[in-house]
């Protein structure tokens, strides 16, 4: 029995294999291998038999004898960089009203054009700028300009949705989850290896009290492996 499978609006799909890279800025991005003869396209769900599911957009498909490997970018894919998905944005300016530009009106234009949604976790009133002007490029780009402004972070979580804001590297506490821990309580090393039961280790969490910015999952047969890498400062 497979560990994930893939659903659609019209299927599930058994996974063969998979890697997720999750990264502490940007729209992780989904390599999987289905036992399908054809390819599926648009939206899909990455799911696990217990742990987060993974929403994205199908990016590109090859299909060959019974096999389909995709490439799917979380989220609607416009943040993304992807020649398929991303989307250009033209310039847009803003000023204050009377004195501040809220975040609400130049984030909501931006995600209007991307095709993304915003998490409602997510708060907003403290980033202000006086005025902001968007420069025309890949929204995923005047995204990330945005974010720098305000001293922020953004990424697409596994739900889809983006997430903006400051860090508050939360302390992931599931440690029942990690079957082996490989090299994870070196201090010295650049990252760390662990078998676990579920993909809900995150970028933004610390593990063992080190700060985590990328996560890549594999997932091969029963198996499932993470590889964390550290924040520089934390190595």
């Amino acid at each position: 029995m497979s560990l994930a499978t893939l659903t659609t609006d019209a299927s599930s799909l058994d996974v063969l294999s998979a890697s997720l890279d999750l990264r502490l800025a940007g729209v992780p991005l989904y390599r999987i291998e289905l036992d399908a003869d054809e390819a599926p396209s648009g939206a899909v769900e990455l799911v696990f038999a217990t742990g987060p599911a993974f929403k994205g957009v199908v990016a590109r498909a090859t299909a060959f004898e019974g096999r389909v490997e995709l490439v799917v970018v979380g989220g609607s894919g416009g943040l993304s960089l992807e020649p398929e998905l991303a989307i250009e944005v033209g310039g847009a300016g803003y000023t204050g009203t009377p004195i501040v530009v809220e975040a609400a009106l130049i984030l909501g234009d931006l995600l209007a054009l991307s095709g993304d949604a915003l998490s409602p976790d997510v708060d907003l009133e403290s980033f202000t700028l006086p005025r902001w002007q968007r420069v025309a490029d890949y929204a995923g780009r005047a995204l990330g300009l945005l974010a720098a402004a305000w001293g922020a972070s953004w990424r697409i979580r596994a739900d889809g949705l983006l997430w903006i804001g400051s860090e508050t590297w939360e302390a992931y506490e599931d440690e029942g989850n990690i079957i082996e821990q490989g090299n994870a309580a070196d201090t010295a090393e650049l990252s760390a290896a662990l078998t676990v039961d579920r993909p809900d280790i995150a970028p933004g969490m610390t593990v063992g009290g080190r700060r985590v910015e990328r996560v890549v999952y594999t997932l091969a047969g029963d198996s499932l492996r993470a590889r964390l890498t550290y924040q520089t400062s934390q190595r």
